[in-house]
């Protein structure tokens, strides 16, 4: 045979013999990369917040804050409210604005703005606080409301050894004890109209300026109160015995005073010593710390509070038991006298009742019985939420 075709039969051999050998392997399939629609792709989501606060507080002034707007594209803000404004209430892209308030005189109020760009809205709240002060007027008659701001004070009754603290929010109280005129205003009468010629037709009774007296319980809870709130659309009511105590101790401004607004008690109060046995015109004497009059004397003052012992724990915005026959009395009258070196009843712990009536009964049911009228040196202030 010839050698080179021996040769080349040899390689065919080995050809075959390695093809039979290899190895079943499959070939990866490679796939091309998937690639988005542009026409269908969803924009990114912005989660950011339109503005990065939700509430802003303004003091009672006028008064003015910055805040920014976070956004690319058109926004607008709108106010809840007239007292509330802005420096621009739309525009394009990130800003900086002013918004402000009005200065406050009455109660807190509380409103908002809405910022929107899009379908994206942002609210924030708007609280400003209430005025130190609010005045009001019925047919000509002024009286003026006094904010005693939130706080807390030990309070312990005259004679006793027992405290618990109490906590309360804030509150208006009026100035002064209501007066005849006020009374007359609201009511379109005196309480003395019905009494005898000496007390109906007697001016240290009658004077307008003079604080109202001869007053039941009653005749202020279902008389005056509703007729007052309707004239002028308000929630005023009576002070609890708590809010008497911290408005008469000055509130958070108190000095520590035995006596509403001094340790002199002619300075503050019309007592025994110097008011001969009669009421004396409203705002004649000093004030207290908060600018309330007449807290320790000229008149006692009616409290909503029924009569009993104090709780032994802490209270917040106590009201007193839920029922009861006597009512609380608090501060001293034109009659309240010194015993050793203090005037008892004029003390700012000092406490002590009344029949709602003022009728009391001595001795029934025998010959010695007698009724007394106590509302001759009684009278009462009135007081106002911060927020309705």
């Amino acid at each position: 045979m010839n050698i080179n075709r021996l040769t080349f039969l040899l390689l065919i051999a080995v050809f075959l013999i390695i093809t039979a050998c290899k190895p079943d392997i499959d070939e990866p399939v490679i796939k091309p990369p998937e690639t988005e629609d542009p026409d269908t792709t969803d924009p990114p989501i912005d989660d950011s917040p339109l503005v990065n606060i939700t509430s802003v507080q303004f003091h009672a002034d006028k008064d003015a804050k910055l805040i920014q707007i976070n956004t690319s594209t058109d926004w607008s803000i709108a106010a809840s409210d007239s007292w509330i404004q802005c420096t621009a209430t739309s525009g394009k892209g990130k800003t900086a604005i002013l918004i402000g308030v009005s200065e406050n005189l009455g109660v807190k109020r509380n409103g908002s703005l809405t910022v929107t760009s899009g379908t994206k809205q942002h609210t924030v709240a708007i609280t400003q606080n209430a005025a130190s002060k609010i005045e009001f007027t019925i047919d000509d008659v002024k009286f003026t409301m006094i904010l005693v701001e939130a706080g807390s004070f030990t309070r312990s009754e005259y004679g006793s050894y027992y405290s618990h603290e109490v906590e309360l929010d804030g509150f208006y109280i009026a100035e002064t004890e209501v007066t005849n005129a006020l009374w007359k205003a609201v009511t379109d009468a005196l309480p003395y109209d019905t009494m005898s010629n000496d007390i109906k037709n007697n001016p240290i009774f009658t004077e307008l300026n003079l604080p109202v007296s001869h007053i039941a319980y009653a005749d202020i809870t279902e008389i005056f109160l509703p007729k007052l709130n309707q004239k002028l659309n308000q929630y005023f009511r009576m002070t609890t015995e708590a809010e008497w105590e911290w408005a008469a101790m000055g509130g958070k401004y108190s000095k520590r005073y035995k006596y509403a607004g001094g340790n002199d008690i002619d300075e503050v109060a019309w007592t025994y010593s110097n008011a001969y046995g009669k009421k004396n015109q409203v705002k004649t004497l000093k004030a207290n710390e908060l600018g309330l009059y007449d807290m320790s004397g000229n008149l006692s003052e009616w409290c909503s509070d029924w009569y009993d012992s104090y709780p032994s724990q802490g209270v917040k915005n106590p009201t007193g038991p839920t029922d009861g026959t006597l009512r609380v009395m608090r501060g001293g009258n034109y009659y309240s006298s010194g015993l050793f070196f203090d005037n008892t009843e004029c003390l700012l712990n000092y406490r002590y009742y009344l029949v709602p009536s003022c009728y009391e009964v001595a001795f029934p049911g025998t010959e010695y019985e007698r009724v007394t009228y106590r509302c001759e040196t009684v009278g009462f202030r009135i007081a106002l939420p911060t927020n309705h």
